[in-house]
């Protein structure tokens, strides 16, 4: 999958319509790699029974070639505005309450910092939240009862969070926490 994206990422716009061929090359293999992650989850419960494990991952770990080591990981997650919008403008960011817990329990037990990364919106409006689950002080609330998007929601306030407003601000923030 690696080699996939690579080409599809570092292609010039030039490329046409040959760029194509490696998008879907990509995302054929994201569909496999969802599949055999649905399959593990599955053969678990086949195994040891229903709900005797749950299956969880991080979605980028970060490698630093300059010192040789790990220095990170990301939970990363996108929010359309309209979406983000009524919990924005009362100061808060929304994201699922109970993978919020999951996340902070895992980022006691690892050696590097686990981020939250966000984008709320599209580029190049885009929004870019960054927050440390061990150091922000979400509020725990069971929103939107009876509509699909009843859940637990962890509230995040943006004035504990690093919002980056623009591809600019996010290269300082992001450098800051990867020690740049």
């Amino acid at each position: 999958m690696v080699a996939a994206r690579a080409a599809m990422v570092y292609a010039k716009p030039e490329a046409g319509p040959e760029l194509f061929k490696d998008f879907y090359e990509h995302m054929r293999r994201e569909i496999l790699t969802s599949e055999n992650k649905m399959v593990f989850s599955r053969t678990l419960d086949f195994l040891f029974g229903r709900g005797e494990f749950s299956v969880y991952d991080i979605d980028a770990i970060v490698f630093d070639w300059q010192v040789k080591r790990y220095v990170s990981a990301f939970e990363l997650k996108f929010k359309s505005w309209k979406v983000a919008k009524p919990a924005w403008l009362d100061g808060y960011l929304e994201v699922n309450g109970y993978q919020f817990i999951r996340v902070k329990r895992l980022a006691r037990l690892l050696r590097v910092p686990l981020y939250y990364f966000v984008q709320v919106g599209h580029y190049p409006k885009a929004r870019y939240v960054l927050f440390d689950p061990l150091k922000i002080r979400a509020e725990l609330e069971r929103k939107y009862e009876g509509t699909y998007a009843e859940d637990l929601y962890a509230l995040i306030p943006l004035d504990d969070a690093i919002v980056s407003k623009s591809i600019e601000d996010l290269r300082t923030d992001l450098g800051l926490l990867l020690g740049r």
